[in-house]
């Protein structure tokens, strides 16, 4: 029997958020090659997809960010909340770390803070006129969230946007997680559908020369669905709004599969003991050019959802897996011929070799 996981996984995931690939060797075609700023002065939105949160993305981001912010641009969107991103903000302003410090005591999972730290206090230090904007809904609502409120209650400015917007963004947040207790589907459209309409509002209120945003693969590729397969993702849902302004920009990297060379998106590094498989990590690509490929491959009765690895649903195209354990690292691969009813695309693990 094939090995399906169901929406209990998909509840997991949400709930809980061999070979050397080598060098990054190119990105997407809407990567910028040189800086254009006639581009950025027109209101361009620029989305970084990445995976986990790593060395490897924050490294290549701050490229990035160092491109656009050099030809004007100063408006930073984060998959974070409006109050932490309050928060980073005020913390660019102070002359120490103690407000940086406090949001990742809030909970930023401790694997991340090198990494997070050192990215956050290089766009301090280099680019200290950056303004962030946090358009995901308010996870934090009970803590950080709170908190935000009552300080500016102490302030007096109960009435003053900051405390509107925060207020909104907090009560997304109650939503979301209500939501979700009784159907994991209508929650994660509700998300997606938020974390667009703040995006389009921070993005019309900016008055900006153009935007970058870092998001995860589930929210920021402009061609796929969002993770439970029933709403358009962010990306799309804002490229619907401003057309050929948006671009998504991805790390990508070139595999051989079979002796053929293919551009592969990488999509992070992820835990793989839900899977159920004997491996506790996965590092995953994405390869659109090798689906003609490798599309009639033999396949196996190994079967999974796409949410199994935290991609959004996308048709006609491979995935390439390495598995890591105790044991060493295994090569897998994975097909995607269409969208199930559900919408969720099913990867049936196929042998290229």
């Amino acid at each position: 029997m094939k090995k399906l996981v169901l929406l209990a996984l998909l509840l997991a995931l949400v709930l809980g958020a061999c070979a050397d690939p080598g060098a990054p060797k190119a990105y997407s075609d809407t990567t910028p090659t040189q800086r254009d700023e006639t581009a950025v002065s027109s209101g361009l939105i620029y989305l970084f997809a990445e995976g986990t949160a790593t060395e490897r993305f924050h490294e290549k981001e701050l490229e990035f960010w160092d491109e656009f912010y050099a030809g004007g641009m100063r408006d930073l969107f984060l998959e974070t909340s409006y109050c932490k991103a309050a928060y980073l903000n005020e913390w660019m302003q102070a002359d120490s770390d103690d407000v940086l410090l406090r949001l990742f005591d809030d909970g930023i999972e401790a694997e991340e803070t090198g990494s997070l730290l050192a990215f956050y206090r290089a766009i301090k230090e280099q680019y200290p006129e950056t303004v962030f904007h946090g358009t995901d809904v308010g996870h934090e609502f009970s803590s950080l969230g709170e908190r935000y409120l009552s300080e500016l209650r102490e302030a007096g400015l109960e009435n003053s946007e900051s405390y509107a917007l925060a207020k909104e963004n907090n009560e997304q947040g109650v939503a979301f997680y209500d939501i979700l207790n009784y159907d994991v589907l209508i929650g994660l459209a509700y998300q997606e559908n938020v974390m667009a309409q703040n995006f389009i509002r921070e993005f019309e209120h900016s008055g900006s020369n153009g935007v970058m945003g870092i998001y995860s693969l589930l929210h920021a590729d402009s061609e796929s669905l969002c993770l439970s397969g029933n709403a358009p993702s962010m990306a799309q849902q804002i490229a619907s709004q401003y057309g050929g302004a948006v671009h998504s920009l991805r790390l990508t990297d070139e595999l051989t599969v079979k002796g053929k060379p293919y551009a592969a998106s990488y999509c992070g590094e992820y835990s793989a003991s839900h899977l159920n498989l004997g491996f506790d990590t996965m590092e995953i690509w994405q390869s659109d050019a090798a689906y003609a490929d490798l599309c009639d491959c033999p396949r196996t009765e190994v079967v999974f959802p796409s949410s199994g690895f935290r991609l959004p649903p996308k048709e006609k195209t491979v995935l390439i897996v390495d598995f890591t354990s105790a044991e060493g690292t295994r090569r897998w691969y994975f097909l995607s011929d269409g969208i199930a009813e559900n919408g969720q695309a099913v990867m049936v693990q196929i042998l290229p070799d």
